[in-house]
């Protein structure tokens, strides 16, 4: 935390704490996923999330005005020069990571603390993990992650592979190629759990993957039995290590069985068309990369 003599222009959307001193109040900013503000105003705390900040008017120690600013600077050093904490006015950065998820979706927020005829402003740039009408988002190891929507009949209908990618396509999603083990544990619940509000109980779940017209006839080969004998039109899927099969990737007990889908907790390849499988397809999985959203801009 950097203190500077200034006040805020306003308090408006701001967070009064009138029970804590000013040291706790800045420990509690520094912690807070959200902060990026603190000052001391009439012996209250009063905190600001970086959505709600106020400009800063410079001021001095006449008026006794302390305002903290939270920002990144070199380990042990302090900012330089006339006007802290913009660095002898190189403008000063911080990063946020907020993840309350469920319910929101996990975001980073990157701020910009800048210097402007006398006055400290802040500008920041929100990048989402998941937007729009995703409802879950499954969360890697590696911080990356996968957003994902469900289509479900509402009767007992049944949904075909190209109505499936239609319905997908409307939501500027993809239908959910299913690559890291989190996603077969996730599609693996969520499906189970579906299952028992749809009208048909015994169903299958439409995920990405059509195989090629060229691997119907050469189904036992080995680029055929692979992903490469399939078209995926989201992720891309390099291998089915973590696909635990009904039987085969060569499965094809019909003409029209060249759709991947979920059933139950396994993978199989079944009809297209909604009306060539032995089971309705009543569940449609659409997915995109977590953190693939254009970045919001604010000042």
């Amino acid at each position: 935390m950097i203190l500077i003599w200034g006040e805020p222009q306003t308090s408006k959307n701001a967070i009064v704490n009138k029970t804590v001193d000013w040291d706790e109040c800045l420990k509690i900013c520094y912690e807070s996923a959200t902060c990026t503000m603190a000052w001391n105003s009439n012996d209250s705390c009063t905190m600001y999330n970086f959505n709600s900040m106020s400009p800063v008017v410079k001021g001095s120690s006449k008026n006794g005005s302390v305002v903290a600013f939270k920002v990144t600077s070199p380990e042990n050093q302090c900012p330089v020069g006339l006007n802290p904490p913009t660095f002898d006015n190189q403008n000063a950065t911080g990063r946020l990571y907020v993840n309350n998820y469920p319910p929101s979706f996990p975001y980073y927020v990157n701020y910009t603390m800048y210097f402007d005829n006398g006055i400290w402003k802040m500008s920041y740039i929100r990048t989402d993990g998941c937007r729009g009408t995703f409802n879950h988002i499954i969360q890697y190891s590696n911080n990356s992650g996968l957003c994902v929507y469900t289509f479900m009949a509402t009767n007992d209908g049944s949904f075909d592979y190209d109505q499936s990618l239609e319905l997908c396509k409307s939501e500027d999603q993809y239908l959910a190629g299913l690559v890291e083990k989190e996603d077969f544990k996730w599609f693996e619940n969520k499906g189970q759990e579906l299952r028992k509000l749809t009208k048909s109980k015994d169903i299958y779940a439409r995920i990405d993957g059509v195989r090629y017209t060229t691997c119907r006839s050469n189904l036992k080969t080995a680029d055929c039995r692979s992903p490469k004998g399939f078209k995926f039109t989201g992720r891309t899927i390099s291998n089915f290590n973590n696909y635990k099969w009904v039987s085969n990737s060569s499965a094809m007990a019909t003409k029209n069985d060249n759709c991947l889908v979920m059933v139950s907790v396994k993978i199989d390849v079944r009809g297209c068309p909604y009306d060539t499988a032995p089971l309705k397809t009543q569940l449609v999985f659409c997915s995109r990369r977590a953190w693939s959203f254009p970045d919001l801009h604010f000042n």
